[in-house]
């Protein structure tokens, strides 16, 4: 309930500006030539809001995420845009303009990893510690000797992290090491993964975490 609070008011506070637009560009979307799967976020055109650095806010654009080139692609009216890099922040509805199923995606973090400051990573919690999920997609290849084929394919990895106080920190696949990530809290929290059989092997499982450490 309180990540779709928190949600709200920032889609509410996204809606009531969006009656102006920063620039964008018409461009060629990338080829991606004998590849199977997609690079894509979601694969159809989504209702979306844009926040741009300027402040500037946008909603009459269909939004798609390509998580190779970590680039936001519009469009309008049959036409296709590839954005500038002045997009900071954009949120993308699978179902219409539904708070709940709604997906936030920020830039502007620090260098970390595969990731630089202008990547976009998905918020999932926010508070004192901002959880992040950064969508990696990775190309393998399958050769074939017999027929000397070499299939190619995407391939999901997901990263998360937790930032505070303007530090980027990764976090751990194993619940066994996940308290040591909350210093001062490492009692409380391997009780509560306990206590809520937490495996961290889906988003869902970091974020109740999360917003139950920013609850204390």
């Amino acid at each position: 309930m309180r990540r779709v609070m928190m949600i709200c008011l920032i889609i509410n506070g996204l809606m009531t500006q969006a009656q102006t637009t920063d620039q964008t560009v018409g461009g060629d979307r990338p080829v991606y030539n004998d590849i199977s799967g997609t690079p894509l976020f979601y694969t159809a055109w989504k209702d979306g809001i844009i926040r741009f650095s300027s402040g500037r806010v946008a909603n009459q654009f269909k939004l798609k995420f390509d998580c190779v080139q970590n680039q936001v692609m519009l469009q309008f009216e049959g036409r296709t845009f590839s954005s500038e890099s002045s997009v900071k922040e954009f949120v993308m509805f699978p179902k219409g303009f539904k708070v709940k199923d709604s997906v936030l995606f920020r830039k502007g973090f620090p260098a970390t990893g595969k990731a630089t400051s202008a990547t976009f990573f998905q918020v999932l919690a926010q508070g004192n510690y901002t959880l992040l999920l950064l969508h990696i997609k990775n190309i393998t290849e399958d050769a074939q000797y017999a027929s000397k084929v070499i299939n190619r394919q995407f391939s999901d990895e997901l990263a998360y992290y937790i930032f505070k106080d303007g530090v980027m920190l990764q976090l751990p696949t194993e619940r066994s090491s996940m308290s040591s990530m909350f210093p001062g809290k490492e009692e409380i929290v391997r009780e509560f993964i306990a206590n809520k059989q937490l495996r961290f092997r889906d988003p869902g499982d970091y974020q109740l975490l999360v917003e139950y450490v920013n609850s204390l």
